[in-house]
């Protein structure tokens, strides 16, 4: 029998995008090629004098419903196929909201793809004679981005051949690298670069400061504070020897390579190197101007958004400048990070203020919001983000999402998540109001595919502390860290705390808790997931944290994780996993137990594996269940039992 969530999901995605009966009903039409001025004369009425851009749309919007009130007015906004360049972000509040019974639908027409974009396309290529194989082309006066979009895909910055770590001296102001081959006084514009660390699970920079020498005449790159303390303190930092990637960007001297771009901020000109030689005049190339496209949500909890759904468009082309300021990015896992203005005296003290990445189009302080069909791509940090901290929306009030669904996009190409719900602060696990609570928020038959390339410790999907909410039946492929991420913060949260945090002086900057956190009651089921952990390491294609009383991990595909398969690192408890089938490198099932975090309390049975390991352990000394699961070699093919799991996994079951 299907659970509620999945009944109300199919009955939310049934309704999407459709015309409700006993509603009166306008229909606004916007088309990015009509002439704006009859479009404002006939109030978008018709296709033929349709609003010029979707910001007309809104007003007029906002305009209908304040003179209906009576819950039966049902505004229809239809956009014409094309690309929708957005001078900024559109901001929708409880003003354009529609009724449960009549609901506020912004949809594509015409049957073509609809775009809103937040980029500017960037054309008239020159070749650069001193330069093999790089373009240039003026970028508009002022341009600020960190990443760049040829033909749908984004393409990395300008950056050094790798450094050596054993070759690495790090003090409190700066770095030293004797690799073979660097040359810090050969950079040019070195004030613009960075340095990025990858690590085992976290993707940093640290902007430069500026050259100088050290007390024995060694070339020492000064970085900008505070980003260098922040990632100079924590785990996974700049300095641990398992760092797997060190790398300079963002100057003209780096680029090098296929694919590589440069913007010269000063002379506003953009330098490409075009993959296989492609002339970038037959190329679509956007350099993004916005870091949003969409934001919803109320001003105040108590008049939330509501009541809207968005079908068949595509959220694409933004960028996020904040890693480039002196705050750097202090990575800490999947988009979170050090971001406050002060620096605070030690790491500890840091964790409960973290920050979050913003999404390219934001949710909070929303009720009964669909989105379905469409998609998000090309984007600066997260894709789309929901009940977020106050931090990662614009409106700053964050969190309080409720009956969200987000049904059949398609997420490729993001920065960072591609699909980020729930939030990691204090009113995120321990509101202080009610309304802030993330609830009943389903994604599902979604794809994702090739997220998290600029931030690359980003997961596909992330929730965090939610409740009654579903991850179903959705294919992700090709992630650079884990598939699925579910839970938030080690156990720290959750009542009594942990031996672990106590002996790490969490509890002197935040209280030992005495009651559960917000998470609870949650569903990840038939996602197939394939391909994972591209850059890092400590990862599983499906990774948990913390206490989550009542949430099951079932029916889920794990195919090719280069690393682990089920991950259940510090603090997970009272997870359920059944009948998944797992084909990890790493061990099928790792259950983190450190001294302290008190990981423990999973009910893991009727899985298959495809290593020998935790299968029929019974009651393990961390109450750990564990039973009936089975090995199998997943080069020989699986049996018909997980054979029938794998076909009716994904997006499209049976079609894998």
């Amino acid at each position: 029998m299907p659970s509620w969530r999945h009944v109300l999901a199919v009955v939310w995605a049934t309704l999407a995008g459709t015309v409700y009966a006993g509603c009166q009903v306008t229909q606004l039409y916007v088309d990015a090629g009509a002439n704006a001025t009859i479009g404002l004369q006939k109030n978008g009425s018709s296709p033929q004098t349709a609003f010029g851009n979707v910001f007309d749309a809104e007003r007029h919007l906002k305009y209908l419903l304040a003179q209906e009130n009576d819950g039966n007015t049902q505004v229809v906004i239809n956009l014409a196929p094309g690309v929708y360049p957005m001078q900024t972000y559109l901001r929708l509040s409880d003003r354009h909201s529609g009724s449960q019974a009549c609901p506020t639908i912004w949809q594509a027409s015409g049957g073509g793809k609809v775009v809103l974009s937040g980029a500017t396309q960037i054309t008239n290529w020159t070749a650069v004679s001193a330069m093999d194989g790089v373009y240039s082309a003026a970028a508009p006066p002022g341009s600020r981005t960190r990443a760049l979009f040829v033909d749908g895909v984004s393409m990395p910055r300008a950056r050094s051949a790798p450094m050596l770590q054993n070759h690495s001296t790090y003090t409190d102001v700066g770095f030293m690298n004797d690799s073979p081959g660097v040359n810090f006084s050969a950079i040019q514009k070195l004030q613009h670069v960075e340095l990025r660390s990858v690590g085992t699970f976290v993707d940093r920079y640290s902007p430069v400061d500026f050259l100088t020498q050290n007390n024995s005449g060694f070339p020492l790159l000064v970085m900008k504070q505070p980003a260098w303390y922040r990632n100079l303190i924590g785990y996974d930092t700049v300095t641990e020897g398992d760092v797997l990637g060190l790398f300079l960007e963002n100057s003209l001297t780096f680029l090098d390579a296929d694919g590589e771009w440069y913007l010269d901020v000063e002379a506003n000109t953009l330098y490409y190197r075009p993959v296989d030689g492609k002339d970038p005049n037959t190329s679509v190339v956007y350099l993004p101007v916005l870091e949003l496209v969409l934001a919803v949500g109320g001003f105040t909890y108590d008049r939330p958004a509501h009541d809207m759904q968005f079908v068949n468009i595509t959220f694409a082309h933004t960028t996020w400048n904040y890693p480039s300021s002196a705050y750097g990015f202090a990575d800490q896992q999947t988009g979170t990070y050090i971001g406050e203005p002060w620096n605070r005296t030690t790491f500890e003290e840091t964790r409960p203020h973290w920050y979050m990445t913003p999404g390219t189009v934001q949710v909070s302080a929303a009720q009964r919001i669909t989105f379905r069909g469409g998609g998000i791509t090309c984007t600066g940090a997260a894709g789309l983000g929901i009940g977020n901290d106050d931090n990662a929306h614009v409106s700053s009030v964050g969190l309080g999402a409720q009956d969200i669904l987000v049904d059949g996009l398609a997420f490729t190409q993001t920065g960072g998540n591609a699909l980020q719900v729930g939030g990691v602060g204090l009113n995120a696990h321990h509101p202080i109001l009610p309304a802030m609570v993330n609830a009943r928020i389903v994604a599902q038959s979604n794809t994702f595919d090739h997220n998290a390339v600029i931030y690359n410790s980003g997961a596909n999907i992330l929730f965090t502390y939610v409740q009654h909410s579903s991850v179903v039946q959705n294919t992700i492929r090709n992630t650079p860290y884990s598939g699925i991420c579910f839970g938030y913060g080690w156990g720290s949260n959750d009542p009594g705390g942990t031996p672990l945090y106590v002996t790490l002086g969490l509890y002197n900057f935040q209280p030992v808790y005495t009651t559960p956190t917000t998470a609870h009651d949650n569903l990840v089921a038939r996602n197939y997931i394939e391909n994972v952990g591209l850059n890092h390491t400590d990862l599983g294609g499906i990774y948990t944290l913390s206490m989550n009383n009542g949430t099951r991990i079932e029916g889920n595909v794990i195919s090719r994780s280069r690393h682990q398969g089920l991950y259940f690192d510090e603090g997970s408890r009272y997870f359920t996993a059944r009948n998944n089938v797992v084909d990890a490198e790493g061990d099928w099932l790792f259950l983190n137990f450190q001294t302290g975090d008190l990981t423990g309390n999973q009910t893991v049975v009727d899985n298959w594996g495809s290593t020998n390991d935790h299968l029929n352990n019974g009651t393990d000394q961390y109450g750990d269940y564990i039973n009936n699961n089975t090995f199998f070699n997943a080069t020989e093919g699986w049996p018909a039992a997980a054979q029938d799991i794998i076909n009716a996994a994904g997006s499209t079951p049976g079609k894998l």
